[in-house]
This record gives structure tokens, sequence and C-alpha cells, in this order.
């Protein structure tokens, strides 16, 4: 319950951030809102084989936080946290460069191509950083130490993401790629800070497993 409440504290915050994203992107038109649609379910794929790798990894985090394995612990995430950026940069270039047939299984529509053309260059940037967040949380949430990552997926999800989505989408008018240069912003702010909440080892002292 000490993990479970708070992670789904978090996975509540960004379902909401997600709803008014999608409702900002709906006042941008039908275009817009198809290829936001279109280019998530396409890139879910490519999520894929980060989120695997922070699950396995966090299974033997898990273990080894049991055994008190503290810097095996340590080295380990920061490894996986090194295939899961490899992964996801991989697959987004991947994406950018043969978006076309992928994306003409769906639409043919030219202004819908155009957009998904500058969200999945812009993916190329999002992905690596939205891969820090999902290996460091993993492991963190492995190691006992949930509380931090969801205050600053709150903070950050609605005082970046949200903020500076409508700042940049509507008030600056620059549409669907703004919100997105917003949800850049914010995975990359976060995974970075998610980096050095790992890297201070703080994680070692919120083991759920009494010394």
């Amino acid at each position: 319950m000490k993990i479970g409440i708070p992670a789904a504290g978090e996975n509540l915050s960004f379902q909401g951030y997600q709803l008014l994203m999608i409702s900002l992107i709906g006042t941008l038109g039908t275009a817009a809102l198809t290829t936001k649609i279109y280019t998530r379910s396409i890139n879910f794929f490519i999520l894929l084989f980060t989120i695997s790798i922070a699950n396995g990894g966090s299974i033997i985090i898990g273990q080894l936080m049991g055994a008190k394995e503290y810097d095996e612990i340590y080295k380990r995430c920061l490894r996986y946290l090194k295939y899961g950026i490899t992964a996801s940069a991989l697959g987004a270039t991947l994406l950018f460069f043969f978006y076309r047939p992928v994306l003409g299984l769906f639409t043919d529509s030219f202004e819908v191509f155009e957009i998904a053309r500058i969200l999945f260059f812009l993916g190329i940037i999002l992905e690596p950083g939205r891969a820090f967040n999902i290996v460091i949380i993993g492991g963190l949430r492995a190691t006992g130490d949930v509380k931090f990552p969801v205050l600053m997926g709150i903070i950050f999800q609605w005082g970046v993401g949200a903020f500076l989505g409508f700042v940049f989408g509507i008030v600056f008018g620059w549409g669907l790629p703004g919100i997105m240069v917003a949800a850049l912003l914010d995975e990359w702010i976060r995974g970075i800070i998610m980096l050095f909440r790992w890297r201070s080892r703080i994680w070692q002292t919120k083991s759920l497993i009494q010394n």
C-alpha cells in the first residue's frame, strides 16, 4: 500500500494531465486531434521497449534491495537507463525516417502528414527524456522511494507540461508542435531531476524491509 497508493496518485495526475492536453488539442481542429491520436498510437510501440526494460529492471532491483546490494543496484539502474535511452532514441529516429509508410496505413491526409512530420522529429528528442522517467522512477519504486517521483510528477506535469502547453500551443499559436515542446521540457527536466535523485542514493534509506 505504501508503494501502490502514491503510484496510483501519480497515474491519476498523469491521466488528468493527458485529458487536459487532449482538450487543448481539440480546440486546434480535427487535423490536430487526429494527428495526435495516430502519432501517440504509433509511438507506443517504441515505448514498449523502454517500459519492458524498466519493468524487468524493477524486478531485479527489488530483489537486490532485499539483499541490500546497494552498489549493484546503483550500477544496474544506470545500465538499464542506457538501454532505455538507446532503444527509445533508435526507435524514434527510425520512425521519423519511415513515418510516411507507417502513417499511410491510417490516413492519406496531407495536413496530418505535415503535422506528424514535426511531431516525429521532436520525438527523437522527447523519447530519450521519457526513458529517464520510465526507467529511473521504476527503479526508485522498486527501492521503496515512491513519494518523491509522485511529487515531481504532479509539479512538472501541471506546472511545465500543462501550463507551457497552453502558452506555446494556444497563446503563442504554435499548435500541436508547441504542446509537444512543453511535454518534451517536462520529460527532460523531470528526468534529469530523477537522475540526480538516483545518484544521491537517498533511496538506500527508503527500504520497506527493516534493518
